[in-house]
């Protein structure tokens, strides 16, 4: 099947209320599907975004400004269209709508430069680490048989892995930006 992912014409919000200490922001775009290139790019940029404590919206969001508590970026993949999620946490008492424009202006930034070298290498090496250790073993979600399973599936091609290893390695700074 083709992939039909929505054009939207316009950005929504959607506002839930609940009694919760602190106020949380998800953000949504649907992103190619598993087997492009440019899914690996945006999951690239999300790992430079949001993954972990290095990860650029938390030195920025977390240590620098002190608004929020928390914060994530990631793609959950699937064969048609994937999706790009960044999820906020705001600290105690800090404005929604403040949180959302500092939030705004960070992605902005990303989207204009694109991540350092240093970032970059940080999670290309981490996303090597994870899949050495992964197909270290046969079975679970990433061992040997669920990388070739996937591979297969979703391009038709059990070495699959090697074109996204081939990707990942080819990828510069410059490819990120705009992602």
């Amino acid at each position: 099947r083709e992939a039909a992912a929505p054009i939207r014409a316009a950005n929504t919000r959607d506002v839930l209320r609940d009694r919760v200490p602190q106020a949380r922001i998800y953000r949504y775009w649907t992103t190619p599907g598993r087997t492009t290139r440019e899914s690996l790019l945006i999951g690239l940029a999300a790992d430079v975004l949001g993954s972990g404590k290095s990860s650029r919206l938390y030195e920025a969001l977390v240590v620098q400004q002190k608004i929020a508590t928390e914060v994530s970026a990631s793609v959950e993949e699937h064969q048609l269209a994937s999706q790009f999620q960044v999820t906020v946490t705001l600290a105690n008492g800090v404005d929604v709508a403040e949180g959302a424009r500092r939030l705004d202006a960070e992605i902005a930034r990303f989207l204009q430069s694109g991540p350092s070298p240093e970032e970059l290498e940080r999670v290309r090496m981490g996303r090597y680490a994870a899949f050495v250790r992964g197909i270290e073993r046969v079975g679970g979600f990433t061992g040997k048989t669920a990388v070739l399973a996937e591979g297969w599936l979703y391009a038709d091609d059990p070495a699959f892995y090697r074109t996204q290893l081939k990707w990942m390695r080819e990828t510069g700074t410059a490819d990120l930006a705009g992602h």
